[in-house]
C-alpha cells in the first residue's frame, strides 16, 4: 500500500499541531520522514526514527517473556506481565476458562495444523503462577524437528517449575 498526500499531511499536521520549536521542525524536514510517508510504504517508515526526531520516547521493548500455553503454543509478551491480559484471566479454573492473551502478544504456533503435536494440553498464564510470582512453566525445549509432509516444524515443550496449590 502506499503512502496517500493526505496521509502524508496527516503526519504533517500532527507535527505541526505539537508546536514543535522550529528548529526541532527543521531537523524532522531534514530527517526525510514525512518523505518516507508521502513516496514510500508506510509500514516502511521507521517510527523510532520519527519519535526520535520529534523529541518523543522511543517505546523501550523488553525481552520476550512467556505469558501464556495453550495446547503446544507459547505466547509471549514484550510488555509489563502486569499489562498483558486475555479473557478470563481471572477465572478458575484457567484450563477450562482462559483465552489467548490480548495483543501485543508473539506466538509460536505452527504454521500447519499437523505440524502442531501434542506436547502439553493445559493453559497457563499469569494468573495461573506460583503463588511466589514465579511462572508455572518452564521452557524446557525449543528445537526444529524433521516432519516427513512439511520438511520441518518447530516444536516447543514446557514442563511446570513446580507444583502451585490454589487457594
Amino acid at each position: 500500500m502506499k503512502a496517500t498526500l493526505a496521509q502524508g499531511n496527516q503526519v504533517l499536521n500532527l507535527v505541526l499541531q505539537s508546536k514543535i520549536p522550529s528548529e526541532q521542525l527543521q531537523d524532522v524536514l531534514d530527517s526525510g520522514v514525512l518523505s518516507d510517508v508521502l513516496h514510500a510504504n508506510v509500514a516502511l517508515v521507521d517510527r523510532d526514527k520519527l519519535r526520535e526526531v520529534l523529541g518523543l520516547k522511543t517505546k523501550a521493548v523488553g525481552e520476550p517473556v512467556l505469558c501464556f500455553v495453550e495446547g503446544n503454543t507459547a505466547y509471549f509478551t514484550t510488555q509489563e506481565l502486569s499489562k498483558q491480559w486475555g479473557d478470563d484471566w481471572n477465572d478458575a479454573p484457567y484450563e477450562h476458562n482462559a483465552e489467548r492473551p490480548y495483543g501485543p502478544c508473539d506466538h509460536n504456533e505452527p504454521k500447519y495444523v499437523a505440524d502442531r503435536g501434542g506436547i502439553c494440553y493445559c493453559y497457563s498464564c499469569l494468573s495461573d503462577w506460583n503463588e511466589d510470582g514465579t511462572p508455572k512453566w518452564k521452557i524446557t525445549k525449543v528445537a526444529r524437528e524433521m516432519c516427513p509432509y512439511h520438511g520441518g516444524n518447530a516444536s516447543l515443550e514446557v514442563r511446570p517449575y513446580r507444583q502451585a496449590t490454589r487457594r
